[in-house]
């Protein structure tokens, strides 16, 4: 990667969404990572602070909701909760949302055979 001349290093980098707080005031901080629409699935990436391509859906499936992780916390996996946004507005990736939680499941990953 080129960098311009003068760039300060400090300017390129995202921000550490993994370490954000995991609230804010009395609402959850959820971290989008695959926005509703998307036909792909993103993943956040902390040690080089980049959302990556992951995977693609099959085709003509697409994400009904926003997905992403919950910030400062930890699962079973070693990865961050993982968190679903439902509402009606369209959001890029890497943006945080401020929730409510409305529900709380323990969901179990089944490894394809």
């Amino acid at each position: 990667m080129t960098v311009p001349r003068g760039s300060d290093d400090k300017e390129r980098k995202m921000p550490d969404y993994a370490r954000l707080p995991t609230f804010h005031k009395s609402r959850i901080r959820l971290v989008v990572e695959t926005p509703r629409g998307s036909a792909a699935k993103f993943c956040y990436e902390p040690e080089n602070r980049i959302f990556q391509y992951s995977r693609s859906l099959p085709a003509g499936i697409t994400y009904p909701y926003d997905w992403g992780f919950i910030p400062c916390t930890l699962g079973e996996d070693g990865d961050p909760l993982d968190g679903m946004v439902r509402h009606n507005a369209t959001t890029p990736p890497e943006i945080v949302i401020q929730c409510q939680s409305r529900l709380a499941a323990k969901m179990l990953k089944i490894d394809s055979i």
